[in-house]
């Protein structure tokens, strides 16, 4: 599985249960009457025992934060009625968590829930790996939601995500703990039941790896992650480029390059004898004198044409030596191997050269079309506007008669262009202009006018909230690095509920660790407060946590403001 590894992975431990006592980091909170903890040959055992409602838990003292993620190597000498196996991650008090709950007679039956504050998702039960043999049970949390996934021990099958929860989950701002934990029921099961835990792994994953497919491996459920490419990889073609579906060499026109042309060479002997030749989507190209037979008031003159070479309109020659652009070529200039680029607009499918004027003798001519651009005209026939040259496009295909819009009646794609009477117009579609002037200076005559940035507002929630319930808004990106300028200077959050409760807002530099930009403020039954913060760091959002009443009316919202 394609993996990129990121710095500062931490892993706090993985627990194998050697030896004869528990790890340094392990205690027994709790051990019900009839019911024992041992640990021999690098297994953790806790004899369950047939007394009704015993229980025994043993947990691990190192705590963690959302982001984890955990694993146990359990198996179970049998399954029984009236007993409760729970495999958990929870808070000090028990009130938040995400758990495994093996219950029932059914061997590859498990029950996945989590809670938060006390008010718990329901239960779903889902098949997995036999309890009667070794398998491994993953839990990984984070901010957003938390995915329970497990496969056999030893086995190279892939493993399975076999639930997910993304409400009532871990609260970000409290610590965790690892535990097993056996409830026999207020009926006492009819036979003991051995808890075997080969294995327990804690792994902080605030700096993990960032997978293109995640990487403990889930399948089932999905879970990509995304990945910014910082640079840009090498790539080298091995053989024959296709297109699919279809598995032949690669014919699709926008993916190959146009065949270049070099045209056949053609006498110009007589007034207004000319050579016409087709671009075929090559994007320049040139005139050749071949030979010359003794000519006499010879003059050459360059066109070009925008409707498959039924209408022409003049251009220019282009000396690309002295950097010349010529209207015509004269008697006096025509030599074997004279050469000149002609001038073509955005649009043009045909381009001629015509004996304009012409005495005696002949020049033999050749047009050759390549994907070696040179100029490109800006100006445009006639024919293809009404009254064409009022308006120059310079990001665009044709002159036009009125001012261009951003996407003209021709089809014409529009954003800068220029009139006669010297104005610049720049149409930006809503979104930003830079200029770049080279390192040099950019000088304005006239008025500038500056445009106050955009401002965005985000409605979060509208749902009504059980009591205690969290509700996490959206990240809020400001989508720029440090040091880079912005449009935004503030954040944003307002709440309402119809009984009372807390709003703060939350900021980040990295999307991952969360710190409080305001204090819970409070917010009363039917009152709306809001809050501000300036822009400081990239990431943004609000925090609303409901009294100990069910709502029955809610609403949060952000924004970020530019002034």
């Amino acid at each position: 599985m394609p993996q990129i590894t990121v710095d500062n992975t931490t892993e706090l431990a993985r627990y194998d249960f050697s030896g004869s006592a528990l790890p340094t980091e392990w205690g027994i909170l709790a051990q019900g009457t009839g019911q024992s903890v041992s640990v021999a040959s690098s297994v953790m055992t806790i004899v369950a025992g047939t007394t009704a409602s015993a229980t025994t838990t043993v947990r691990c003292s190192n705590k963690v934060n959302v982001k984890f993620y955990s694993r146990f190597v359990v198996s179970l000498s049998q399954r029984i009625a009236n007993q409760n196996v729970y495999l958990e991650l929870t808070n000090a008090a028990g009130t938040t968590f995400a758990r495994y709950d093996f219950n029932g007679t059914t061997a590859t039956s498990v029950q996945c829930q989590t809670g938060n504050q006390g008010t718990n998702n329901t239960a779903v039960t889902v098949t997995c790996p036999t309890t009667a043999s070794y398998g491994t049970f993953d839990i990984y949390a984070d901010t957003n939601d938390v995915v329970f996934s497990s496969v056999a021990s030893n086995s190279n099958a892939a493993k399975a995500g076999i639930a997910a929860f993304d409400r009532l989950i871990l609260d970000p701002d409290e610590d965790y703990y690892l535990q097993v934990r056996v409830v026999n029921g207020g009926t006492a099961p009819a036979s003991s039941t051995s808890i075997n835990v080969d294995a327990v792994v804690l792994q902080d994953l605030t700096g993990l790896k960032v997978d293109i497919i995640r990487g403990d491996g889930t399948g089932a459920i999905s879970s990509a992650a995304p990945v910014q490419v910082m640079n840009v990889p090498a790539a080298t073609q091995s053989g024959t480029w296709t297109v699919q579906p279809g598995n032949t060499a690669n014919t699709t026109a926008w993916l190959t390059r146009q065949t270049e042309t070099l045209g056949t060479a053609t006498a110009l002997a007589a007034l207004n004898g000319l050579i016409a030749g087709a671009l075929n989507g090559v994007s320049g190209i040139g005139m050749v004198v071949t030979a010359v037979a003794t000519p006499v008031g010879m003059v050459l003159t360059p066109y070009m044409s925008y409707d498959g070479g039924t209408n022409y309109v003049a251009t220019k020659f282009y000396d690309p030596i002295l950097e010349n652009i010529e209207d015509t070529i004269q008697n006096a200039s025509l030599a074997v191997g004279f050469s000149r680029g002609i001038l073509v607009d955005s649009g043009v499918t045909h381009v001629k050269v015509q004996a304009t004027g012409w005495t005696s003798g002949s020049a033999t001519v050749r047009l050759s079309a390549t994907n070696a651009q040179g100029l490109m005209s800006l100006k445009s026939g006639a024919q293809h506007d009404a009254a064409a040259g009022t308006y120059v496009q310079m990001v665009g295909a044709h002159a036009s008669s009125t001012a261009p819009t951003a996407v003209s009646t021709n089809g014409d794609a529009v954003k800068l262009w220029a009139t006669t009477s010297g104005a610049l117009n720049v149409a930006d579609g809503g979104g930003t202009l830079s200029v770049d002037d080279g390192g040099g200076t950019l000088s304005v005559d006239g008025t500038v006018t500056t445009v106050a940035g955009n401002n965005v507002f985000y409605n979060e929630s509208t749902t009504a909230q059980a009591a205690s319930a969290t509700v996490t808004g959206t990240t809020r990106d400001v989508a720029v690095a440090a040091g880079t300028t912005h449009r935004y200077t503030a954040f944003n959050a307002s709440g309402f509920a119809d009984v009372a409760g807390t709003l703060r807002i939350e900021m980040s530099n990295d999307n991952t660790t969360w710190r409080r930009a305001t204090a819970d403020t409070a917010v009363g039954a039917n009152a709306v407060v809001h809050l501000s913060v300036p822009i400081m760091t990239r990431y943004y959002r609000a925090v609303y946590i409901n009294g100990g009443t069910i709502q029955t009316a809610f609403m949060l919202n952000t924004s970020l403001t530019a002034a």
